[in-house]
């Protein structure tokens, strides 16, 4: 059997792998994978994140693979292994739902159905928390839509996002010697943005950027006494030329930056997923640095698949659902960010090893998340 058959033929026969687990009784269906603590539920970018995985997925017809995106089942990439910095050990795994980001947020109700069957499956497999990644978090209401529709713990990560931003926002400031920064945040009114407004709010001037002027108002006016006289409201993504920092924290595949738009010497630190700054124009020019945000380096960390980061690197929001299961926490943290929690994170993270690779000084400059060899390759992992 040729090399490339058997690439081509592996990752059918997980998926198949499955779906049985999804109809089989719990007790069966832990055996054939072993217990976990944790799921950790994404999705894929595009089609061609669907194709790197299943190379068959290519030959079919278009409107072919969309039937077959709509209509497949959860699979599971890869296991998670950590052992953190005091030795403690917690295992999970990467579950995929089969619809891309530009199928999801107008088809939200089939999109919470997949979710919906992914938790299922991290439940047959003996998971009791499972974190919400990249898309999966917003079309649920940032998890509040899925209270009471599943046995799982729940987490969308962002406290630990959150925490992790404002490091790296810190770090660079001091790194580049920035005095009285204004620093856009674009997305402000969103789960994340929310939470970054008030705590950068403290201490820097801001710029609220959001496209639905609507949603942003309502937001300036929740916000009355938390925001300093100097804060620029705007809808208007040209405004950005005046910005020092820009953040994006939005959940649009559709809005995009460019270098274009920025003042030279700026800096882009995108937390957005699918990425809002990834346009071919921050390579091709040096007047402007790009960073990839909410990235973490995690001690001890065991997981083949392949997110397009650095060795032993994650996204917080994956992080913080590790550090969950580490602590034993089996509450759910969904809507709004807690500051509380919030700061209970950056404690499980020092306990824990975890840091920001910002301040590990690990590359963080990067495009891809959802590249994977086949599950059960040797490849190494992220």
């Amino acid at each position: 059997m040729g090399k490339s058959f058997r690439e081509w033929l592996r990752p059918v026969l997980y998926s198949l792998c499955d779906g049985l687990a999804l109809v089989l009784p719990k007790p069966l269906a832990r055996a054939l994978y072993g217990p976990a603590d944790f799921a950790f539920v994404v999705h894929p970018r595009d089609l061609y994140d669907v194709e790197r995985r299943y190379p068959a997925f290519r030959q079919l017809s278009r409107r072919m693979r969309e039937w077959v995106l709509h209509h497949h089942w959860p699979v599971v990439l890869d296991t998670i292994i950590v052992q953190d910095a005091l030795g403690r050990r917690a295992k999970g795994y990467l579950i995929s739902i089969s619809l891309t980001a530009e199928q999801m947020l107008p088809e939200r109700i089939l999109a919470k159905k997949k979710i919906l069957q992914a938790l299922k499956l991290a439940e047959k497999l003996g998971c009791k928390i499972a974190g919400l990644g990249a898309l999966t978090a917003s079309v649920t209401k940032a998890g509040t839509w899925l209270l009471g529709r599943t046995k799982l713990a729940l987490t969308t990560g962002n406290a630990y996002t959150v925490a992790v931003a404002c490091e790296d926002i810190e770090q660079l400031i001091d790194q580049f010697d920035l005095e009285d920064p204004l620093i856009a945040i674009v997305g402000c009114y969103g789960n994340i943005g929310e939470a970054l407004t008030k705590l950068l709010g403290e201490r820097y001037r801001l710029m609220l950027i959001g496209r639905a002027e609507d949603m942003l108002f309502a937001f300036v006016d929740r916000m009355r006494g938390r925001l300093g006289p100097e804060t620029v409201i705007s809808a208007d993504l040209d405004d950005l030329h005046q910005a020092d920092i820009v953040i994006t924290a939005t959940n649009s595949s559709s809005l995009k930056l460019t270098a274009e738009m920025l003042k030279p010497g700026a800096i882009v630190y995108d937390l957005a997923q699918p990425p809002n700054a990834d346009h071919p124009s921050f390579w091709a020019t040096e007047r402007v640095l790009r960073l990839d945000g909410g990235y973490v380096e995690v001690p001890g960390l065991q997981m083949k698949f392949s997110v397009g980061l650095p060795k032993g690197v994650v996204f917080a929001c994956l992080a913080e659902t590790i550090l969950q299961a580490l602590e034993r926490d089996f509450r759910s943290h969904v809507g709004r960010v807690d500051l509380g929690h919030v700061n209970l994170a950056q404690r499980w993270a020092r306990r824990a090893g975890f840091r920001s690779a910002l301040a590990g000084e690990k590359e963080v400059i990067t495009s891809g998340y959802f590249s994977s060899p086949s599950r059960g390759d040797d490849t190494s992992v992220a």
